[in-house]
């Protein structure tokens, strides 16, 4: 998705707001740190790819453009949550909000699901964090 696509489809969501890449920068970038905790990957920030209204957030391998994250995922993931913070950020906490609230959390358990086993060796989590259990770890009986 192009940094100018990624834009109109926050302004055509948001309706009364005409926002610009600045507006949302922040929020954008946030929304890839979600991602990240959530995945325990460590994707790059989207101002890091987002240099133009052309650019999109991908890797040249080879000379091919290799989406870093699927369009789809911009579009039930990252829009929604820098939507929400739009709205959070004019206390607009109406029945619209709590639908991107709801996409959101959709479309974060279906990337996980969808993606988690899948993240490139680039941008997988080199640190150990989180909870661990050992192997042979059987629970309770």
């Amino acid at each position: 998705m192009k940094r100018k696509e990624f834009i109109d489809e926050l302004n055509r969501l948001t309706l009364r707001y005409n926002l610009t890449w600045d507006d949302v920068r922040t929020d954008a970038d946030k929304a890839i740190g979600e991602i990240n905790a959530s995945l325990g990957a460590n994707f790059p920030l989207l101002s890091t790819r987002y240099l133009s209204d052309e650019s999109i957030y991908a890797d040249r391998v080879e000379g091919v453009d290799v989406p870093i994250i699927k369009d789809i995922y911009f579009h039930t993931v990252i829009v929604p949550y820098v939507a929400l913070e739009i709205l959070a950020r004019d206390e607009e906490f109406t029945t619209i909000f709590s639908k991107f609230q709801q996409d959101l959390m959709k479309g974060k358990f279906q990337m996980f699901s969808n993606e988690f086993n899948h993240i490139p060796d680039i941008y997988k989590r080199t640190r150990v964090e989180g909870v661990f259990f050992p192997s042979n770890n059987v629970g309770r009986k």
